[in-house]
């Protein structure tokens, strides 16, 4: 389970509220609701201590890497926690991971 932010917040900065919450399925996995293919993507990726209450900082560094490139957005971000709670009870061990799908120009 992630949350995003819709490329159009993302390319004018707005990263402080998420616009939606995703679920990765498994092939396995049986699911009746509706569901979205997400394609393969080349994409700048950060992974960094802490959850998302430290994030923002993090879309910061993320989206001036994608300015001083000169890359463009193409997708909301998939901000995933890869340890938290459901691993250990310490926050100072939680590892959140942002990925933001971008083309080169």
């Amino acid at each position: 389970m992630g949350l995003g932010i819709s490329s159009e917040h993302l390319q004018t900065a707005e990263y402080q509220k998420y616009d939606g919450i995703f679920l990765i399925l498994d092939d396995e996995d049986i699911y009746d609701g509706e569901t979205m293919p997400v394609e393969e993507a080349l994409c700048v990726r950060l992974c960094f201590r802490g959850s998302h209450a430290e994030a923002p900082e993090q879309y910061k560094k993320l989206l001036d890497y994608i300015k001083k490139h000169q890359m463009q957005i193409v997708g909301f971000s998939r901000e995933i926690t890869l340890i938290d709670y459901g691993i250990t009870n310490d926050p100072e061990k939680f590892v959140t991971e942002i990925c933001i799908p971008v083309k080169c120009n």
